[in-house]
């Protein structure tokens, strides 16, 4: 089976006007408890727009088009030092009848943006599975180069 790959990107002020707008009813719509919590201090409106973002690639990588979505059950948790995803409900039985059990997910944002690139696999727990799944330059761009960052050269060659 081919790996499944979702995108999306967010804009930083729609959900700023999401939370002014509608404040915790949106927050209880859309992220659980433990992503609510999560998304505190000066990076609060980035944290919620990234994890809203790994939502909408998750949707994108199951191509559900015919199917409520309710986000909650796409979790974003934390296994430091990264992301993680957990599904729930209605969206791990898609992804489960379509045969995808292993999830990674990468998140960015800067200050006008959030993005989340998630890829999902067949098979084993192990995340390390991806390496059989996708060629060795797709993994390294779709989890970083901590070494690009810290020095500026985020080029993709």
């Amino acid at each position: 089976m081919k790996p499944a790959v979702g995108c999306d990107v967010v804009s930083l002020s729609e959900v700023a006007q999401s939370l002014q707008t509608f404040g915790d009813r949106y927050v209880r719509k859309v992220f659980t408890d433990a992503e609510a919590g999560y998304c505190t201090g000066p990076d609060r409106v980035a944290r919620f727009a990234a994890r809203f973002a790994a939502k909408e690639a998750v949707i994108k990588a199951l191509r559900i088009t015919d199917h409520a979505t309710p986000l909650r059950e796409i979790e974003v948790v934390s296994n430091d030092p990264v992301p993680a995803l957990r599904l729930h409900g209605s969206i791990r039985e898609i992804a489960e009848r379509s045969g995808y059990a292993t999830w990674t997910v990468s998140l960015s944002h800067t200050t006008c943006h959030a993005v989340a690139l998630v890829a999902a696999v067949s098979g084993s727990d192990d995340p390390i599975a991806l390496d059989d799944a996708l060629p060795s330059d797709a993994l390294s761009v779709m989890t970083g180069s901590r070494a690009a960052h810290r020095t500026g050269d985020d080029r993709i060659a």
